[in-house]
């Protein structure tokens, strides 16, 4: 599975305020909090979301429920995805993934 764009560009909140990282997520199987609690700059900047978005660019995403049950979605500007991921590799200090990461898009 290619990383999926969902993971930096949609996070997803429930009418309670929990959120998950993908629409697809009915369940809220992959809760990471809520935003009565913390801040959606804080969840989205998780160690969780750090963990699920390095997951996605190793291809390592066997243990993400919701994940493996997706078809994929595709970033509408390759491009833009890639230097997305890698601005965001270099900001937590993991840019050795970058090529990795250009190369599973």
């Amino acid at each position: 599975m290619k990383p999926c764009p969902a993971l930096w560009e949609t996070p997803s909140i429930n009418w309670n305020g929990d959120v998950t990282v993908c629409c697809t997520d009915i369940l809220f199987k992959l809760k990471i909090g809520n935003i009565n609690k913390n801040t959606l700059k804080e969840l989205w900047n998780s160690p969780i979301m750090t963990e699920f978005r390095i997951k996605h660019i190793k291809g390592e995403t066997k243990d993400i429920p919701v994940c493996n049950e997706c078809t994929g979605m595709e970033p509408r500007d390759k491009e833009q995805f890639q230097a997305k991921i890698a601005l965001w590799l270099i900001e937590i200090k993991k840019p050795e993934l970058i090529k990795e990461a250009r190369e599973r898009i």
